[in-house]
């Protein structure tokens, strides 16, 4: 069982790291430290904790089984949606845009849905293609434990 200590030092230790797992205990301490952080710093941590939550996110639906891409639905629908209507900000008022609108919002509220539902999943114990082998596990093991 990963404790809140431990998972804040996963965070960032593993921040660059797209691929193994991360238990569900894992990956709530970490959601919950960085919502605190958000908190406290007025949402300033957001710039630098963004890569390490998307890093978290992946991991953890790498431990559900499925491909951690998933997690950039909702990104793909944000972008796709900030794009298109800051070059066509008169589009809400036509019924093609009004479709747009809605199908991206639709697109990112289906990544919503994967990710909670992955963040509540019991992870598969068998092993995984994005598992780090045992040579590269090591220094995660001695990190723990100081």
């Amino acid at each position: 069982m990963v404790t809140f200590k431990q998972a804040v030092k996963l965070l960032f230790l593993r921040a660059f790291d797209f691929s193994g797992r991360s238990t569900r205990a894992e990956f709530w301490w970490g959601v919950l430290f960085v919502n605190l952080l958000s908190a406290v710093t007025l949402g300033v941590s957001g710039i630098f904790t963004f890569i390490p939550m998307l890093s978290l996110h992946f991991r953890r639906m790498q431990d559900v089984g499925w491909s951690g891409w998933y997690c950039l639905t909702i990104i793909v629908g944000l972008v796709l949606n900030f794009l298109f209507f800051d070059k066509y900000p008169y589009a809400l008022s036509t019924t093609t845009g009004l479709i747009v609108f809605w199908f991206f919002v639709l697109v990112m509220l289906f990544g919503l849905g994967l990710l909670i539902y992955a963040s509540l999943k019991k992870g598969q114990p068998e092993k995984m293609n994005g598992d780090c082998p045992p040579r590269r596990c090591w220094l995660k093991n001695t990190i723990l434990r100081m």
